[in-house]
């Protein structure tokens, strides 16, 4: 996704709703082996930075009960966050929502920085412009955790056999 069409979720309602639904689908399914897969509880304090609706985040403070957890993203996520209520109940008593533009700056006040499917979505300036600025967010002994696909290399000559037969 370009920055256009994560502009485009501010304004329009109806496609921020229906690419929700779909991250919370995808989320259903991976969010709860991220939890287990990794002792985040070590930290104390995790910051989720840019996985919008607070449900990694609710799967991580579940699995581990004494992690205090800080949801950041634009302020229209966080709405739709709230809304969501993932972050409700018993875990708003351990976590709280932070306004965060990761291009301009990440919150500082986790000793572990957590970002899932963010940086895949960006070029490799603005990657390494996210990167920096979680750098400097992160404390001398904290740690930047990040989840993104990973995809085997196909050769090409077996793309453009597809693409044949697909087309």
């Amino acid at each position: 996704m370009g920055m256009e069409a994560f502009e485009n979720l501010k304004t329009d309602p109806e496609t921020a709703r229906i690419f929700d639904d779909s991250m919370t689908s995808m989320s259903e399914v991976v969010d709860p082996a991220v939890a287990a897969a990794y002792d985040f509880g070590k930290w104390g304090s995790l910051m989720d930075v840019g996985s919008g609706n607070g449900m990694l985040l609710a799967s991580i403070l579940k699995a581990h009960v004494g992690l205090r957890g800080v949801l950041a993203d634009l302020p229209h996520t966080l709405d739709r966050a709230t809304q969501r209520g993932f972050l409700g109940g018993e875990l708003a008593l351990r976590s709280t929502m932070q306004p965060c533009d990761f291009f301009r700056e990440v919150p500082f006040g986790g000793r572990a920085h957590l970002m899932k499917h963010v940086i895949h979505d960006w070029d490799d300036e603005r990657a390494q412009h996210i990167l920096a600025n979680c750098r400097r967010a992160v404390p001398a002994d904290g740690v930047l955790l990040l989840v993104e696909w990973v995809l085997p290399e196909v050769p090409l000559n077996c793309i453009e056999r597809r693409a044949d037969r697909w087309w």
